[in-house]
C-alpha cells in the first residue's frame, strides 16, 4: 500500500514537473512519459493490496469462529439461555463477518488516505509553498475536534443501530417454521412483530447515517476554508511567476481531490466511534455471564 501511494504522490510530481518545464521551455517527453507510466505501474501493488485484504478478512472471520469454540466449547449450562443462544449464533452467523470486513476495509481506507494525502501535500507544498501544509494541518486539527466533540451522540446512535440490526436478523432465524407450517394465528403474530422489526432496524440505520454524513460534511466545511485561504494567498502571491502558477493550475484537479480525501478521512474519523462500538458488540459474545443453574435448576 506505501509502495501503491508513493507512485500516485509520484504522478502529482511528474505533471509538476511537466507544467514547470513547459512554463520554462524545458523538456516535456520525459515527464510525460514518466507521467503515464506511473498511471500504469500502480496497478501492480494494487493487486496485491486487493488479494491480501481479501485474505485478511477470511482469516479474521475464521479466527472469531475458532475463539467462539474456546468460549462455548462443552459448556452445556449456557443451553438454559435462549436470550443468549440467539445472540451468540447471530452474532457468530452474520454480525461478526459484517463487522470484521467493515473493521479490515476501514483499516486499509484509512491508511491508503493518510498515505496519499500526506506524501501528495510534501510534493504540492515543495513545488508551491510550505505554508499549504499549515493550510491542511490547521483544517485537519480543527475538523477533528468537532468530530472529537460529537463522538457520543455517534456511539449511542451506531450502537442502537447494531442492536436493531441483531435483533431483526434472530427474529428472521424463525422464518422458516412460521411460514412453511403457516398456523395463521401464530404467522399472524410472528410476521408482526418481523414488520415492526424492520421498521426499527431501518429508522435506526438511517439516523445512525443521517449523524455520521452530517458531522462528515460541517468537519469538511471546516477543513476547506484554512486551505482555500492559504491556495489563494500563494496564487495572489505568484501571480508574476509564469512557472509557479503553471504548477498551481496543472496540479489544482489534484488538489480538489486531495480535499474529496481529506473529506473521506473526517468520514472515517467520524465512523471509527461507530466501528469500535461494532467491534465491541461481538466481542462481548465472546465474554458471557455465568448462569445461576440452581436457580434455573
Amino acid at each position: 500500500m506505501v509502495i501503491q501511494q508513493i507512485i500516485v504522490a509520484s504522478s502529482t510530481y511528474f505533471i509538476a514537473r511537466l507544467a514547470q518545464s513547459f512554463a520554462e521551455n524545458g523538456p516535456l517527453f520525459p515527464y510525460m512519459l514518466l507521467f503515464a507510466a506511473s498511471l500504469v505501474v500502480v496497478y501492480v501493488p494494487a493487486y496485491f493490496c486487493v488479494t491480501n485484504t481479501e485474505r485478511a478478512k477470511y482469516d479474521a472471520h475464521k479466527l472469531y469462529n475458532d475463539t467462539f469454540h474456546t468460549v462455548f466449547l462443552g459448556k452445556t449450562y449456557f443451553l438454559s439461555s435462549d436470550e443468549l443462544q440467539s445472540t451468540a449464533t447471530t452474532t457468530l452467523v452474520q454480525e461478526s463477518n459484517y463487522t470484521l470486513e467493515t473493521v479490515i476495509d476501514s483499516i486499509f481506507d484509512i491508511s491508503a488516505l493518510v498515505f496519499n494525502v500526506l506524501f501528495n501535500v510534501l510534493v504540492i507544498a515543495w513545488f508551491l509553498d510550505g505554508t499549504l501544509m499549515l493550510g491542511y494541518a490547521v483544517g485537519i486539527v480543527f475538523a477533528s475536534m468537532f468530530v472529537h466533540f460529537r463522538r457520543h451522540t455517534l456511539k449511542t446512535a451506531a450502537k442502537t443501530d447494531q442492536q436493531s440490526r441483531l435483533n431483526l436478523t434472530a427474529k428472521l432465524f424463525d422464518n422458516w417454521d412460521n411460514v412453511v407450517i403457516f398456523n395463521k394465528h401464530n404467522y399472524t403474530l410472528y410476521n408482526n412483530i418481523v414488520q415492526k422489526s424492520f421498521t426499527t432496524a431501518k429508522n435506526n440505520s438511517v439516523k445512525s447515517t443521517s449523524i455520521q454524513h452530517i458531522n462528515s460534511s460541517l468537519g469538511m466545511i471546516i477543513l476547506m476554508l484554512p486551505v482555500f485561504v492559504i491556495t489563494g494567498f500563494i496564487f495572489n502571491k505568484n501571480w508574476n511567476d509564469a512557472a509557479t502558477m503553471a504548477v498551481l493550475i496543472a496540479t489544482l484537479p489534484r488538489q480538489i481531490q486531495l480535499l474529496q480525501m481529506c473529506y473521506a478521512l473526517i468520514g472515517y474519523h467520524t465512523s471509527i466511534g461507530v466501528i469500535k462500538t461494532m467491534l465491541d458488540g461481538i466481542l462481548e459474545v465472546l465474554q458471557p455471564t455465568n448462569v445461576d443453574l440452581d436457580t434455573y435448576i
